[in-house]
């Protein structure tokens, strides 16, 4: 298989490895009630659940520090905006609710993956130039 067709295939894979083979996004949902949704978030404790948004992901947070975290049912812009944040689960007041469409966006307030993808996708696409462009 020749270079160009290589780069061809594995960028596929990357992307669908990135997307996890979906098109919906996937968003983490705990509420206050639940102390393993305040902040430092772990995403790999017991107890915390994802699932397939067709909206954005948000987390809310109220004054007092309560946390909640889940879908919305429809897209919104990515940022956080202070304004009255309300749940079922007991956040009632004034806060912060931040909105994101990326899978898993509401977890932990880093893009470190993000960045690192983003990184060695582009030092892939400089490499292949550049073996390419030789005689």
């Amino acid at each position: 298989m020749d270079c160009s067709k290589m780069l061809i295939f594995t960028v596929g894979i990357i992307f669908f490895v990135i997307t996890d083979g979906a098109v919906s996004l996937k968003c983490y949902s705990c509420g206050t009630i639940d102390p393993k949704c305040r902040d430092p978030f772990d995403k790999d404790k017991e107890g915390i659940y994802s699932f397939d948004c067709s909206g954005s992901c948000y987390k809310a947070k109220s004054q007092n520090g309560d946390i909640t975290r889940g879908c919305w049912p429809r897209p919104m812009e990515k940022k956080c905006t202070d304004q009255y944040v309300a749940d079922r689960h007991g956040i009632d007041g004034p806060g912060t609710a931040c909105h994101c469409s990326d899978n898993f966006c509401n977890g932990a307030s880093t893009q470190t993956g993000q960045c690192i993808i983003t990184t060695l996708l582009l030092l892939m696409c400089s490499m292949t130039k550049h073996y390419l462009s030789r005689p």
